[in-house]
């Protein structure tokens, strides 16, 4: 077993007047209808974004990172660099919210994009706007408060989306900046969430994090690993696994102990992962979403610097890829981790329904 490494830097207006509409982050009814909205100011267009209640995973949400992935058609972007779109979080186009760009392409409107959405409810359809199509647009929209390492609570130390499948990008989203450079044999591939990071051979990547990064604990990530050896040994810490196939089922392992998820699991087909040690260390796997194991005893360290890595077994077979390789010293919840699952899931996702142009 050979792990390539990747050294990471530092941590470090008027609206229809016959209906009442809900304010800055409130939900929309129930019913689903995203209802009428007004451009922000400057643009020509906008559209409703419905996020389905039920796919939220059975409590309300704050500051959450909801994936945006639609395209809003040819001649709808008239910046070059896709500045003249923007998020907000009431339908007048006014309360602007964070948001990142992962991708956009200009001739199709075709982008990928993170926002943070206020609050998300668990029990009524919750509902933000895209405003776009403003030629007068130069320059980012989202900077300062908006900024798109804001979309990313201070929970998380470090956010990973690999690039666009064309480009292999190693840089954190987070406010953290664990930036780095590749040093193995990974190159840009298709991924669960846009791009990926595709083993062609060799090893693996590897990051440095620092500022008390221990336990509570939350690690995540798609896979398309497949049984046995055919699985990426997705994280490491100081030289042991965290995430890893174990013959065809998911596997947690550190110091004090293992959780396993069922026989099966690794199919070839792209999987969502998800460990969380709590403070205390129990510790629970999920698996797609949904809980595959629990465990106690997990973590009986101190230390203040976790070396966290990302790779593979030398014996991994070409073209199996790694996307969303999250890193968090919180415990992210089961509603949590069952709605990032939904959001980003590319078979039948009905987490985020795209409103009519306006």
């Amino acid at each position: 077993m050979k792990i390539v490494i990747l050294v990471l830097a530092s941590l470090s207006a008027a609206l229809c007047q016959s209906l009442t509409l809900p304010g800055p982050g409130m939900p929309a009814s129930s019913g689903g209808s995203s209802g009428p909205c007004t451009p922000a100011s400057g643009y020509s267009h906008c559209r409703g974004l419905t996020i389905d209640h039920t796919q939220v995973g059975g409590s309300a949400l704050s500051g959450f990172p909801v994936l945006v992935s639609t395209t809003l058609g040819s001649s709808r972007i008239q910046n070059p660099n896709c500045y003249d779109i923007v998020f907000t979080s009431d339908p007048g186009g006014t309360a602007k919210i964070p948001w990142e760009q992962e991708t956009c392409v200009q001739s199709t409107g075709a982008l990928v994009d993170w926002v943070r959405v206020p609050s998300i409810s668990s029990s009524v359809d919750t509902v933000i706007y895209v405003s776009y199509d403003n030629a007068s647009i130069s320059t980012a929209q989202n900077t300062g408060g908006l900024a798109p390492a804001n979309v990313w609570d201070s929970g998380y130390k470090g956010v990973w989306h690999f690039g666009n499948g064309t480009t292999l990008n190693t840089n954190d989203s987070s406010s953290n900046a664990n930036n780095g450079t590749v040093l193995g044999t990974w190159t840009p591939g298709v991924g669960e969430v846009d791009g990926a990071a595709q083993y062609v051979g060799g090893n693996g990547i590897s990051a440095t994090l620092g500022s008390n990064v221990t336990v509570p604990l939350t690690v995540e990530l798609w896979s398309n690993g497949g049984t046995n050896a055919d699985f990426l040994q997705a994280v490491t810490y100081s030289g042991n696994f965290l995430l890893y196939g174990n013959g065809s089922r998911a596997s947690f392992f550190v110091p004090g102990g293992e959780l396993n998820g069922s026989s099966g699991e690794l199919d070839g087909n792209w999987h969502h992962i998800v460990a969380t040690v709590d403070g205390t260390g129990n510790g629970v796997l999920y698996f797609d979403g949904s809980s595959a194991g629990t465990g106690s005893g997990l973590f009986p360290q101190t230390s203040t610097s976790i070396t966290f890595g990302v790779g593979g077994f030398t014996s991994l077979v070409s073209g199996k890829a790694l996307d969303e390789v999250r890193i968090s010293n919180i415990v992210r919840s089961a509603g949590w981790i069952a709605a990032e699952y939904n959001n980003q899931k590319k078979a039948s996702s009905t987490f985020l329904t795209i409103g009519s142009e306006l």
